[in-house]
């Protein structure tokens, strides 16, 4: 799972919105599929794991930016979790609603 992580986070040309495209069905399914048998630490792990590949994806994409930038542009709050990783999306109407990154420990 985490290779397939690593995978689509390795890949530095596509936008936010597809990353998470991406990966919310790997991350949900794999957390669907597990979550009768894997504990909590594991998730926990997975969580930071994606996090990491993804922080060093931003920071590598921008690589002249500092961190708080690189923080305020991929990285938002969300309720009561913080560091979500998310992006906009463009629907037909031309709205831009925005589309979140799946935890897999919830």
């Amino acid at each position: 799972m985490l290779r397939s992580v690593a995978a689509v986070g390795g890949v530095i040309r596509l936008p936010t919105v597809s990353e998470c495209g991406q990966l919310n069905p790997i991350i949900r399914g794999w957390a669907m599929y597990h979550r009768h048998a894997v504990s909590a630490k594991v998730f926990q792990s997975v969580d930071d794991a994606i996090f990491q590949a993804l922080w060093r994806w931003a920071k590598r994409r921008h690589p002249n930016k500092g961190k708080r930038w690189v923080k305020d542009r991929y990285f938002h709050t969300l309720g009561d979790r913080n560091w979500v990783f998310s992006g906009q999306v463009r629907d037909p109407k031309g709205k831009r609603p925005a589309v979140h990154l799946f935890k897999a420990h919830t």
